[in-house]
């Protein structure tokens, strides 16, 4: 979401009165400009901003308030047909340049300076292992294109990963430049003073299509893509299209415009606090809040309606018009803000937003409001003010820190640090997902012609193990198959967070079981997903592996589990980052044996009750060979880094480690043959 357009709207009754180029709409109090102006859009836009701060502080009873990114897209749509439309019809065309020329001078110096802000914050706050991720990212929205760049988040939008990404929030920004970009185009390909509207919907039926299929396919890019959210502006420019004629009909319902506006209003907040992470959106999940923005911009309410005071009220006023600074500089505050303090806690969160708002008011009073009103008495002066300066200003501190980067990585440890964080799941290719299970026939370890078949289920836990079995396979003529889905406890799918998915995963498990007729099925799975205090989760994952290990029974198919290798308090990448070598940080970068084992045994042992019961399978503890009996250790003995993050072991460990697991391999399907 962006509340970005902001340019000042003339009133209906006097056409004829705009301004050749209308300005972005002007602080009343500043004295910028004695033209008429909607105070209720700056009013709604001050609701909208709000709605998805208060979405993103996690404050309850807002958890869809995301919609205010939709609000922001039909509201952008109509204020800027609505200049177009009257630059149109006085001077019979449009001067594009000078368009995109007030776009980039409103837009890009306020971005500039809060993108360039974030990532320098996060070279100082963040570990060189995501230096580079954080670079690419700030690239993609200095240059508008981070929609695209972030569709591939696992999760989407509402992803547990978007928490880790400062800029997340640059995809609407992106969404909507394209559409600045692109409209004055199509609006004078489109212009016919009859059919204008009528263009105007086909076009928007085709996004609207397109939309319907990228949602029912739980395709990320529905969320994110310029295409898909295209009808939300074009609903915009229709109203504007059709404005005059819109309010000649309500003047014969005078009656009706104030209850049109605050039903509007309140469909847009109703969808905030009924819509929410798990429902189909945009479509049809943003009708509600479009259809609302629609109404409130048709109602046209000034002061003389009670909704219309109350929008106009001076504190509301002033949120509408730092908007769109407060929205640049919310999530990046509390994204890295919580990382600093350790707490997503509410209070915590709404402190931050504060904070968030006072840069905003600096950035909107000392760069926005300037930058947007400076001029030039030449047109290569316009473009390299608007264009030229904050852009180059901008790349300049993102390639400064690329640069700082390489330099920090030709560091021997820095480099053996990044190469162990690098590699894992990358070896993986298509055979291991994020969002969907992946069963494909190229997803073979091993010997891909072995006559004995062993199936490896489970999450990421399973995943980073594959090395491992990959080994064995080579050594055993053993034919291994990679059958795994990130985040899901393909034993116990009711404790996932995405149910559906993980449903999907034990559906391709059971189907390959009688499709393919493994010899030995291997589990493994990270505990987090079970609630150590609670008998009936603790239960729930017994069963699970109790039932499962009866039907391999039934099939005559071997089965192995594996005990999760718990987590570490702190990531031992970043403590070795801080060492001065490998050899300093094997003494200071260890864990207590007794602390990881407390945490996972409730969670190990009802695993292995669960086998025990069912009489079937064996289970391993790879923990046995990863600690000694006291410690935990980052590096193993041959000089392999063991943990690539706080709870996967890298690729070269468990290349390392196939012998240790040979054995109980082998056991298992010695178990299965007899």
């Amino acid at each position: 979401m962006t509340p970005a357009c902001r340019w000042e709207v003339v009133a209906v009754s006097a056409p004829q009165s705009a301004p050749a180029d209308p300005p972005v709409q002007a602080d009343p109090k500043a004295g910028q400009s004695s033209r008429p102006f909607r105070a209720d859009i700056d009013g709604l836009r001050a609701v909208a901003v709000s709605l998805v701060i208060l979405f993103h502080a996690d404050v309850p009873g807002f958890a869809g308030g995301f919609v205010g990114v939709d609000v922001f897209f039909v509201i952008s749509g109509f204020l800027i047909t609505q200049g177009l439309l009257s630059e149109h019809a006085r001077t019979g065309g449009i001067q594009i340049v000078n368009f995109w020329l007030k776009r980039a001078r409103r837009l890009l110096p306020a971005a500039g300076l809060m993108i360039a802000s974030v990532l320098v914050a996060q070279l100082i706050l963040r570990s060189p292992l995501v230096w580079d991720t954080s670079i690419s990212e700030a690239f993609a929205a200095a240059t508008y294109w981070s929609n695209i760049q972030v569709s591939g988040i696992s999760g989407g939008y509402f992803g547990a990963r978007v928490e880790s990404r400062p800029l997340l929030h640059t995809w609407s920004l992106s969404v909507e430049e394209q559409f600045y970009i692109v409209w004055p185009l199509l609006f004078i390909g489109l212009s016919s003073q009859r059919v204008r509207g009528s263009r105007f919907a086909i076009v928007a039926a085709a996004s609207v299509i397109w939309c319907i299929a990228l949602t029912t396919a739980g395709d990320a890019n529905a969320y994110f893509s310029s295409a898909s959210r295209a009808w939300e502006f074009l609903i915009g420019a229709m109203v504007a299209t059709w404005f005059p004629q819109i309010r000649a009909r309500a003047a014969q319902l005078p009656n009706l415009s104030a209850p049109a506006g605050g039903i509007g209003l309140a469909m847009i907040v109703a969808s905030a606090m009924w819509l929410g992470r798990g429902q189909p959106f945009p479509w049809p999940g943003a009708l509600l809040p479009v259809a609302g923005t629609v109404a409130f911009l048709i109602a046209q309410l000034n002061s003389a309606h009670t909704v219309g005071r109350a929008l106009a009220a001076a504190p509301v006023q002033w949120i509408g018009r730092v908007s769109y600074s407060w929205y640049l500089w919310h999530w990046p505050f509390l994204v890295l803000g919580r990382e600093v303090l350790g707490s997503h806690s509410l209070v915590p969160s709404l402190a931050l937003v504060a904070a968030s708002l006072a840069v905003a008011h600096l950035s909107y009073r000392f760069v926005e409001t300037p930058y947007r009103h400076r001029r030039s008495n030449t047109r290569s002066g316009e473009v390299v003010g608007a264009l030229v300066v904050p852009i180059a200003l901008t790349l300049a501190v993102i390639g400064g820190a690329a640069g700082y980067r390489a330099l920090t990585f030709s560091d021997p440890l820095v480099a053996s640090i990044e190469e162990a964080a690098d590699g894992w799941p990358a070896h993986l290719g298509g055979c291991y997902s994020l969002d969907a299970p992946s069963f494909e026939a190229n997803c073979v370890f091993g010997q891909a012609d072995g006559v004995t078949t062993v199936l490896v289920i489970g999450d990421s836990h399973a995943a980073h193990w594959m090395p491992t079995f990959d080994s064995i396979g080579q050594s055993n003529n053993l034919r291994v198959v990679a059958l795994q889905l990130g985040s899901c406890p393909v034993l116990a799918p009711s404790l996932a967070t995405d149910g559906r998915s993980c449903d999907a995963l034990r559906a391709e498990v059971d189907n390959a079981l009688l499709s393919m007729e493994p010899d030995l099925v291997v589990s493994s799975t990270t505990e987090v997903y079970v609630d150590r205090e609670s008998t009936a989760e603790v239960d729930l994952w017994r069963n699970g592996h109790r039932d499962f290990a009866i039907e391999l029974a039934d099939l005559d198919i071997g089965f192995l589990v594996l005990h999760d290798i718990g987590r570490w308090d702190t990531d031992p990448l970043d403590c070795l980052l801080e060492s001065d070598s490998l050899d300093r940080g094997a003494d200071l970068c260890g864990l207590d044996r007794a602390e990881i084992e407390r945490h996972r045994a409730p969670v190990a042992i009802a695993e292995s009750e669960g086998l025990a019961e069912a009489g079937h399978g064996l289970v391993f503890d790879p923990m046995s060979v990863i600690c000694d009996p006291v410690d935990c250790l980052p590096i193993a003995p041959n000089g392999d880094i063991v943990m690539q993050d706080s709870h996967h072991v890298t690729r070269s460990y468990a290349e390392s480690v196939a012998p240790s697991f040979e054995p109980v391999v082998l056991e298992a399907l010695s178990q299965v043959a007899g």
